[in-house]
């Protein structure tokens, strides 16, 4: 529910998180843009690695450490020949890009032998969800992507108070889509979690 539209959000604000976090000292724009581009290939594997999180879990409350863990190696074998081509066809990108992949085919190795562990009918619920989560959070992520361009001629990401201000729209503009659409299309997890949120609030202690 958080991972996909936090992937989203790092994939089209990149730029900024990485001028914030490295472009100072000896860090060129171009050193920037390259750890922009590294950033993008490993956000897109950040759901996978939340999804391989909660099931591993799963497993260890069933004591079951081993699985995880041979299912684990397995993964990492089967994604070597990608590892060497992405490697070699796009350099820093290509290990990034091989990164998400593998943790992609772990995840779903793992959830599929979960799934079957348990004997649960709830898949296709799941999958629905996780495509109705992939669709809303990729709205955000277009919506984030506008509303900063919007700012290219006024604040340029170039400059720390630009990426600052370009960051922080783009977040309301993607949470604000991405709850907005979930109310409109009746994605009740998402509408449950952001009211969950909302209703707690700041705590003020009693004297």
């Amino acid at each position: 529910v958080l991972m996909l539209p936090a992937t989203a959000l790092t994939i089209a604000c990149s730029r900024e998180i990485a001028y914030i976090v490295y472009c100072r000292g000896k860090f060129t724009l171009d050193d920037t843009i390259q750890t922009a581009n590294v950033l993008v290939c490993y956000a897109a594997g950040l759901a996978a690695w939340g999804i391989h999180t909660v099931i591993s879990r799963g497993f260890y409350a069933m004591r079951d450490t081993v699985t995880p863990t041979w299912v684990g190696t397995l993964s990492l074998f089967a994604s070597l020949p990608v590892y060497w081509f992405l490697m070699h066809a796009f350099a820093e990108r290509g290990l990034a890009a091989a990164s998400s992949v593998g943790i992609s085919i772990y995840a779903a190795f793992l959830y599929v032998i979960f799934e079957r562990r348990t004997g649960s009918e709830a898949w296709r619920g799941e999958v629905q969800l996780l495509i109705a989560l992939a669709a809303l959070a990729t709205v955000a992520g277009f919506g984030a992507l506008g509303a900063t361009s919007l700012l290219d001629g006024i604040l340029p990401w170039t400059t720390l108070v630009g990426s600052l201000v370009r960051l922080v729209l783009g977040t309301l503009v993607a949470a604000g889509l991405y709850i907005g659409s979930a109310i409109l299309f009746k994605v009740n997890d998402v509408v449950d979690i952001a009211a969950a949120v909302f209703r707690r609030g700041p705590r003020h202690s009693k004297a």
